[in-house]
């Protein structure tokens, strides 16, 4: 039995890692990176589908408000209207609410996607705050429109579930990442 004592202020030595370890180590880093991937290709995705989606619901919007805007346009701007929940409004008030309606629409849905399009470029270099961001903004999404159409909630829904599980995973792979991040640099300033 070895009872020398090290001398004071010399560093013991850190023993080798196996190589069986270091290689599952390693097989999880690529699995998690590949998640963390997934999950940027998601919001690249997702980034997408708000201009194509936008852009259709946009083009069915402006359809959509010519119709009305012909139906109003027997009708002069100081005329009060009563719309069908009861609501009064003068003829030229929801005329410009209806003109205006498509463009915030387009306007809106150009803006997530040009968010979505920075949290991708983002998630290159900082996955897991670009991941939680992407997940909350498309989640809040999601819950708006629920609440403007629940009917919203049914159109999509593989999509959605699909967006919903990949960004949880790439949520899940990227605070991994991190915590062996951070591991790494604690053992580094250890050595």
């Amino acid at each position: 039995m070895n009872t020398e004592a090290q001398p004071t202020g010399t560093p013991s030595p850190t023993p080798p890692i196996p190589a069986r370890n270091r290689a599952q180590e390693i097989r999880s880093r690529v699995e998690q990176d590949e998640k963390v991937k997934s999950a940027s290709k998601a919001i690249l995705a997702v980034a997408i589908l708000f201009i194509i989606g936008g852009s259709i619901m946009g083009m069915m919007a402006v359809n959509t408000a010519n119709e009305a805007l012909a139906h109003l346009s027997q009708f002069a701007d100081d005329e009060l209207l009563e719309l069908e929940n009861g609501v009064k409004i003068l003829a030229g008030e929801l005329r410009k609410q209806v003109k205006a309606e498509p463009t915030i629409l387009f306007i809106l849905n150009y803006m997530l996607s040009a968010l979505y399009f920075v949290l991708f470029f983002w998630s290159k270099r900082s996955p897991f705050p670009a991941v939680v961001i992407a997940l909350v903004v498309y989640c809040s999404v999601q819950v708006g429109n629920a609440i403007m159409d629940p009917t919203s909630l049914i159109s999509g829904v593989v999509i959605k579930c699909i967006v919903i599980i990949v960004l949880g995973k790439g949520l899940s792979a990227a605070l991994a990442q991190r915590k062996q991040q951070r591991e790494r640099e604690l053992q580094a300033q250890v050595s």
